[in-house]
């Protein structure tokens, strides 16, 4: 009789196990890589809380799967998709037997694909990078594109407050071009290519050395790595569709500074947005005559330029349930004299309460090589750019905790 009403009374103060919990953190072992993706029955991600736990009820049932060409979950099932039942604490039931976590996980790292999807702006090609399972895609990063070019105008993601509890210190893959550009572009992002191509543009070695001396163009993420939760997430954003020439100050200065920001503010005030990251422009920098020349990530034998250096990153965090939108724009030019007037697309509102949380704890805004950047309104925004999405917008997001 005691031990029946010591059950019982441990039931209603709520110390009963119920439930299954995972940590997704990899180094408290509740899940394993390469690791399956975690779905709803509607093929939908499901997404761990700030913390990075994921919680389920007694009962639910999820489906793991591993998606890639020749992938499967690990033995004993070598299935692509398997459904997997919440049992207690960190195990699942499949097909009527209990397992830990732990023993579900894919032979081979998951793999992502493209998929053209229509158009966007009117007239170019929208890409959608996600993952392909039973021939259903599940996107990760959509892609606005002009083919003809091969230049990305911006990707689209969405981000909840989940992103706080993002996996950490996952490895970094390599670049793929998804058979989507007509030139080797890896090739043209090595300190050699760059320094052969600047000097051709700027009719001077020298100048190409100077230039190239403590900064180099980088791959810059449009949708950014740690912008995603799951370790197979942020390997999408590692598709050269996803990306464009920055200079390394500019990539790890205030471009960086942003980024986080942007992830802090999303969980901070708990949202739910769709966030756009795009490019603007084309930046140009002194030949050996003195003379402007614009400049390209490759340079060919007759001269024409391929995939332009833009001169502005732009980000826009979008609220669709309630219409705000906040804008910030980066200068990619850490070469400049001085700050000029057309560093600005649009009214700065940095020094505005709105635009706090952004800026009380950034003293390097103004800083000419780590990237001029300055917030300001969507409307503002889209005067000046051509290639921001139009979006039904009603003010500024504004932080609703301080």
């Amino acid at each position: 009789m005691i031990n029946v009403f010591l059950i019982l009374s441990l039931l209603s103060l709520g110390y009963a196990e119920e439930g299954c919990q995972l940590s997704i953190d990899f180094e408290k072992g509740d899940l394993k890589e390469p690791e399956p993706l975690i779905l709803n029955g509607t093929n939908h991600i499901i997404y761990p809380d700030e913390k990075g736990i994921l919680k389920f009820s007694t009962g639910q049932t999820i489906i793991l799967a591993c998606p890639g060409a020749k992938n499967t979950l690990d033995v004993p099932w070598e299935s692509q998709t398997i459904e997997a039942t919440c049992s207690k604490g960190k195990k699942f039931t499949v097909n009527g037997k209990a397992y830990p976590f732990t023993s579900f996980t894919c032979k081979k790292p998951t793999k992502s694909v493209i998929k053209k999807s229509g158009s966007c702006l009117g007239e170019f090609s929208k890409i959608e990078v996600g993952f392909d399972i039973s021939k259903t895609l599940i996107p990760v990063i959509e892609i606005c594109r002009n083919s003809k070019t091969d230049e990305s105008y911006y990707a689209k993601i969405h981000m909840t407050k989940s992103i706080d509890g993002y996996q950490k210190n996952s490895a970094r893959p390599s670049w793929v071009t998804d058979k989507l550009f007509s030139g080797h572009v890896n090739n043209f992002y090595t300190k050699k290519s760059q320094l052969q191509t600047l000097a051709k543009i700027l009719n001077s070695e020298e100048l190409a050395e100077k230039y190239l001396s403590k900064n180099s163009l980088a791959r810059g993420h449009l949708a950014p790595k740690v912008d995603f939760v799951y370790d197979s997430e942020q390997n999408t954003t590692f598709s050269y569709a996803n990306c464009a020439p920055q200079w390394t100050s500019f990539n790890g200065g205030n471009w960086k500074h942003i980024e986080t920001a942007v992830r802090n503010f999303v969980a901070d005030n708990n949202l739910k947005v769709t966030i756009y990251t795009g490019v603007h422009g084309q930046m140009t920098l002194k030949d050996n005559k003195d003379k402007e020349q614009a400049v390209f990530l490759d340079i060919d034998e007759n001269n024409k330029g391929y995939i332009r250096v833009p001169k502005f990153y732009w980000k826009i965090i979008y609220d669709p349930a309630s219409l705000l939108a906040f804008a910030i724009v980066g200068v990619n030019d850490p070469f400049s004299k001085e700050i000029t007037k057309d560093m600005f697309l649009c009214k700065d509102i940095s020094d505005s309460p709105d635009a706090a949380w952004l800026t009380k704890s950034w003293n390097t805004r103004k800083s000419i090589s780590q990237g001029v950047s300055y917030a300001c309104s969507y409307d503002d925004l889209k005067k000046a750019v051509a290639t921001v999405p139009d979006l039904k917008v009603k003010g500024i997001l504004r932080a609703s905790r301080k």
